[in-house]
């Protein structure tokens, strides 16, 4: 059954292939607004949205981008996945924990998803992620204890929760200075990168 999306979570402006989880949490107006009911529910949009692209053979591979808030999930998937026409879907979220990532790969399996499923985890210094959420464009701030919450419930994923292939980058990418970019700091298994080892970070 193919279902039809609300209309704040269509796929991303630069490539139908990226699912955000923000992208629902944003009311018509473009505000943001998070309440774990939404969130949840959003996650199981995304979940059918890939149910139907892959029934329609279009998505054959998932990419899951995790981490932290403002780690810079979003710009390197502005990075990657403008070039990507290989049929694969990105879907960003937080998913920091085992838990978080278990429940999404479950929401995968229970409507017949059966896909790969591979992890980007990215990773930034703790005080630079907090610079720059504090000087995001769109002007929502996370709190400090939220982000401090994030930071310490966080764990990189492994392909022993489910994953074909894991990868972690971190980004160096100093939003005063403008230098650095992301480079893959890990992969499992061993030398399992396809992507490049570092690529420059958007302006």
């Amino acid at each position: 059954m193919v279902v039809s999306l609300p209309p704040r979570l269509r796929p991303s402006t630069y490539n139908h292939n990226v699912l955000q989880t923000d992208s629902f949490l944003r009311d018509e107006a473009g505000d943001y607004h998070f309440t774990p009911e939404r969130a949840a529910e959003a996650k199981l949009w995304i979940c059918q949205f890939i149910k139907d692209a892959a029934d329609r053979g279009v998505c054959r591979r998932i990419i899951v981008i995790c981490g932290c808030p403002a780690v810079g999930k979003s710009a390197w998937l502005r990075i990657q996945a403008t070039s990507s026409s290989d049929g694969t879907f990105f879907v960003e979220d937080l998913l920091y924990s085992p838990s978080k990532r278990a429940e999404f790969l479950e929401n995968l399996r229970s409507i017949g998803v059966t896909l790969p499923v591979e992890a980007v985890a990215i990773e930034r210094d703790y005080e630079v992620a907090m610079v720059s959420m504090q000087q995001r464009a769109d002007g929502f701030q996370m709190p400090v204890a939220v982000m401090e919450r994030y930071q310490s419930l966080y764990s990189r994923p492994s392909i022993t929760e489910g994953f074909a292939k894991v990868r972690v980058l971190i980004n160096s990418y100093n939003d005063a200075t403008g230098n650095g970019g992301y480079s893959i700091i890990a992969t499992e298994p061993p030398g399992g990168n396809n992507v490049s080892s570092e690529v420059e970070h958007p302006e």
